[in-house]
């Protein structure tokens, strides 16, 4: 090879070079782009923040935690913190041939072949006849938010007279629904109903934005899963999602995102949703609906009213057992003195109270022949703890035909039993070894409520398409 040819070669070598590095430079700057239009919001129906409490020199807006102070958005902005998997897929998710779209001239439940009434059905095992459709009551004793998962017609449709569109009921009309409120210090600020909302009205879908667990209110993972309280499941399989999906690559996003942990954070951006509060007998449900694609960027919570709410009434939602930490404060288990009495008659199988929370476990057995009912002494109600003396003198139910156990019953309020049995000495002390779990556990609770107060709002996770591969959602609330 002479001298010419080498210089020739060198020079397509370099050029072709050239070529990949400016396609790469291109499909750089093209992510980059679309990454900044993903972290634009759309702006959402502001509902105005008030405060109604008895010191009228706590409704100055100057006196509001700064939780109280967001940006209202409708639309998911994309975050940092998302592993890869999960990035791409809504990126993938965001192009015109993977949205799931219809151009439907009349009602898309009366046209087998719209994409998003096929897709719908996918998604319910091909049940036709319980799609989320407005007007159309909802069975909730089936508990649809767990069991079920749903597709709507969304903004990017041509659709008319469609009724189909749960996402875009929920979007609006805010401020004839609710209004944001705060007449209870304790409680802090909630979410009333501004008229009469029948059951199965679609309220407004839950907002933040989408990021990673160690980027969420700027915590830390391990920080967040404190405050693990709401969990959604779906039986749905990945297989029935992705097979109307014709891009290969983005099917393979996904399935690999579902691994993934997305928070959608409202901390700095979101709505009023944020306010909904606790209650064991909620009027609300989240229901998870796609609308416009099965991406992590289309998933929607959206809050449905459960039973016909009056006027005036808050509404609120059920954060799950684990996040009370046994200080609920909703209308059911507000009054502290009646759970701790209720909760020590109930211990040894006495008779249940509606005062008790009815999602918490609350009992251990029945009580054994011939042991007395226990009495709460006064002392411990000052603190909301009861000592190991205070426990044994009680008399609570112990096994002595078990080996050595140690049985922790539920927290409620700020009370905390703890029942430890040695069968071999059932009326001795107990162990060093026993008693330093115990002083554990108090200490392991006692952190958990001072990161409650500290943390600006509660935690909650939901589940989509979960199987044995999930893409896990967390919902800061």
């Amino acid at each position: 090879m002479n001298r010419r040819q080498t210089t020739a070669q060198a020079t397509t070598t370099a050029h072709l070079e050239a070529q990949k590095r400016a396609k790469f430079e291109q499909r750089k700057k093209e992510t980059k782009q679309q990454a900044m239009r993903l972290a634009v919001a759309e702006k959402g129906e502001v509902v105005p923040t008030l405060s109604e409490l008895p010191d009228q020199s706590l409704n100055s807006p100057s006196k509001f935690p700064s939780t109280a102070f967001y940006d209202t958005i409708s639309t998911y902005p994309v975050g940092h913190g998302m592993n890869t998997s999960a990035y791409k897929a809504i990126l993938l998710g965001a192009k015109p041939e993977n949205q799931i779209t219809c151009k439907c001239k009349h009602d898309c439940v009366t046209i087998p072949n719209c994409p998003c009434r096929r897709m719908a059905v996918w998604m319910n095992h091909g049940d036709c006849e319980s799609l989320l459709v407005s007007g159309h009551e909802i069975d909730f004793s089936q508990g649809v938010h767990e069991n079920k998962f749903y597709f709507s017609c969304s903004s990017g449709c041509k659709c008319t007279g469609c009724s189909l569109n749960s996402v875009l009921e929920a979007k609006k009309d805010h401020n004839e629904k609710v209004k944001v409120t705060r007449r209870r210090l304790d409680v802090g600020f909630g979410v009333e109903a501004k008229r009469h909302i029948e059951k199965g009205e679609f309220i407004a879908t839950f907002v933040g934005t989408l990021c990673g667990p160690l980027t969420a209110n700027g915590l830390k993972a391990e920080t967040i899963n404190v405050r693990y309280s709401y969990t959604a499941t779906n039986k749905n399989s990945i297989k029935q999602v992705t097979k109307l999906l014709k891009s290969k690559e983005y099917v393979r996003y996904l399935r690999e995102a579902y691994h993934s942990d997305i928070i959608i954070d409202p901390l700095e951006r979101g709505n009023f949703t944020r306010f909904f509060n606790h209650s064991c007998q909620p009027n609300l449900t989240i229901v998870k609906v796609c609308a416009g694609g099965v991406s992590p960027l289309d998933l929607n919570m959206v809050f449905v009213a459960n039973r016909a709410i009056n006027q005036g009434e808050e509404m609120t939602f059920d954060y799950g057992p684990h996040y009370l930490m046994g200080q609920c404060l909703c209308e059911i288990c507000k009054n502290k003195e009646d759970v701790d009495m209720a909760t020590a008659e109930n211990i040894n199988g006495g008779s249940e109270s509606e005062n008790i929370c009815p999602n918490t476990p609350n009992r251990l057995g029945k009580r054994p022949s011939g042991v007395k009912k226990p009495q709460i002494p006064k002392k411990s109600k000052k603190n909301g703890l009861m000592t190991l003396e205070e426990l044994w003198d009680g008399q609570l139910p112990f096994s002595p035909a078990n080996t050595s156990s140690i049985l922790s019953s539920p927290v409620f309020t700020n009370t905390l039993i703890f029942v430890i049995s040695t069968p071999q000495h059932p009326d001795s002390g107990i162990s060093i070894i026993a008693i330093g779990l115990l002083n554990f556990y108090i200490l392991f609770c006692t952190l958990l409520r001072n990161l409650s107060r500290v943390l600006p709002c509660p935690y909650s996770r939901t589940s989509l398409f979960p199987d044995t591969q999930s893409l896990t959602y967390h919902i800061i609330l």
